[in-house]
């Protein structure tokens, strides 16, 4: 046999021996290549098994582009001054002349006509609001001699002016002292420290959103026709408002309707009367309790307006502080005074309302 193999091998020509080698290389080559596809598949299919398939995450919303603002420095010595024109000049401003001698501070002028024309003014507000227009006469008179642009410059006026101030003055340090002690108090401890605090606090919020706070020389004293501290009268009308708004001589008058409003109420609330007497002191001193030394001179002044310092107060309930609009209250009583003035200017005498 395998004589046969080799006779059949030396018969076949070179050529052809190459042929059959290659033959035989082809196909083994072409079996490598199928066996390792199918294994490639395999493969790839048990990895699709076996590796979970990514999980999809929803692209979230971009978060809104918030403008940076920068906070606007103002000054409080200017700011919000519409109506710093309408009070006299600040007193605190002392000048001097070559000779060093002081100079003394510009007055503006104010003849007894125009305060007869004030009082009718005055008079037109509270028939408006039904007061007694003479309990405003004779505070008007005593106050400021019916000026309304007066800046008190008595010095028991400024140290009380101050003292105000200051006790209604915000300071990051002062709340959170307070915020500490009520923490640290209990509200039924007998003590009072929790409500102390709580009560400072909230006096430091009344005006801490005001810009003119800081300059406390615009808060430092009396102002307008009834010597009205700010600090303790402005919150009536706009806790946000220039001090000086209370030299308008309308917006001081409503004010000051309100304010013995407010003290009827206070002295009620106390255990004591309303009468004018009453009111007068919780209007001038802040509290109802009476006043022996200074007593008469109120009884003296009420006398003369012939108005009876121990009868019932007449405050009347019209435009009452919490529901009324300030800007409609204030364009109602400046028509009313419009008018008013209208027929003055048409020779109605002013002699009745004698200062």
């Amino acid at each position: 046999m395998r004589q046969r193999i080799r006779k059949l091998v030396l018969s076949l020509s070179v050529p052809k021996t190459l042929i059959l080698i290659g033959a035989v290389f082809i196909i083994l080559l072409l079996t490598s290549f199928t066996t390792r596809g199918e294994s490639v598949v395999v493969d790839e299919a048990t990895d699709s098994e076996s590796v979970p398939a990514p999980v999809q995450v929803q692209a979230s919303t971009p978060a809104p582009v918030v403008p940076v603002v920068l906070e606007e420095k103002v000054d409080p010595d200017t700011v919000l001054s519409e109506y710093m024109h309408m009070c006299e000049e600040r007193i605190d401003v002392v000048e001097y002349d070559d000779n060093g001698k002081q100079i003394p501070r510009k007055r503006i002028r104010f003849s007894t006509n125009d305060q007869r024309r004030m009082m009718k003014d005055i008079h037109t507000i509270a028939k408006e609001m039904g007061m007694d227009v003479r309990l405003l006469w004779i505070w008007g008179l005593r106050e400021s001699s019916y000026r309304p642009h007066k800046r008190h410059a008595l010095q028991q006026d400024q140290v009380a002016a101050r003292q105000a101030w200051a006790r209604y003055r915000y300071t990051p340090e002062r709340e959170a002292k307070m915020k500490h002690i009520m923490a640290t108090s209990s509200a039924m401890d007998g003590t009072r420290k929790y409500w102390r605090a709580k009560a400072i606090l909230e006096k430091m919020e009344v005006y801490r959103n005001n810009p003119t706070y800081k300059a406390q020389w615009r808060w430092k004293t009396g102002l307008g026709l009834y010597g009205m501290q700010p600090v303790y009268h402005l919150l009536r009308w706009d806790n946000d408002a220039p001090p000086e708004v209370l030299c308008d001589p309308v917006i001081v008058t409503i004010t000051a309707v309100w304010a013995a409003r407010d003290a009827r109420n206070a002295c009620l609330a106390t255990g004591f009367g309303d009468s004018n007497v009453e009111i007068n002191r919780s209007y001038s001193a802040g509290h109802c309790r009476p006043r022996p030394k200074r007593e008469y001179l109120f009884r003296n002044r009420a006398n003369k307006r012939k108005l009876d310092p121990d009868a019932t107060v007449r405050l009347g309930t019209k435009w009452p502080k919490k529901t009324t609009d300030r800007d409609e209250i204030l364009a109602h009583m400046k028509r009313k005074i419009a008018l008013s003035r209208a027929t003055t200017s048409k020779g109605t005498d002013l002699a009745s309302y004698a200062p």
